[in-house]
């Protein structure tokens, strides 16, 4: 079975743990992996994307676009935020720049992806279309009706 790389890609910034069954290329977040698999050993902890990580690829964005005009208007939003993810985020929006954002880090986490598939040798295929299917609301939709799992991740976060 192969997996779908934008299915990885789609879900390397999602907090908490994701896993992988190398025979099958299932996803599954951690609650199901705790509460509903029972062979656990064939399943992969993903590498997700950590803040430190993230915040690499914000400044290697942000030196793609750099000139001094943009530094003086960088640094106002990086006093207003305090946090480079965030000022980076609004930056991007207020100068039109989402698109050059979402495909410069797109290419980001699919070397991520790919390297992390490879070196698990897991193998993958490319279809965007399928993945640009997946109905997100549903999906959320399902997931908030979860009583159990909500209390999961309420306790594991100390959301409550």
């Amino acid at each position: 079975m192969k997996l779908n790389i934008y299915r990885l890609v789609a879900s390397l910034c999602a907090s908490g743990e994701l896993y992988i069954n190398k025979y099958t290329a299932e996803v599954c977040d951690e609650y199901d992996y705790e509460k509903n698999i029972k062979n656990k050993e064939d399943y992969i902890l993903v590498d997700t994307v950590d803040y430190e990580q993230y915040i690499s690829i914000c400044k290697k964005f942000y030196n793609t676009i750099r000139n001094k005009q943009c530094d003086k208007l960088f640094n106002n939003y990086l006093n207003d935020f305090k946090e480079y993810g965030s000022a980076l985020h609004n930056f991007v929006i207020d100068y039109d720049l989402e698109n050059d954002w979402e495909e410069f880090k797109e290419k980001e986490l699919m070397t991520i992806a790919k390297s992390f598939c490879e070196k698990n040798n897991i193998e993958y295929y490319f279809d965007k279309e399928e993945q640009n299917n997946f109905d997100l609301d549903k999906f959320a939709e399902e997931f908030l009706k979860d009583k159990d799992r909500i209390a999961y991740y309420n306790k594991k976060y100390n959301l409550e």
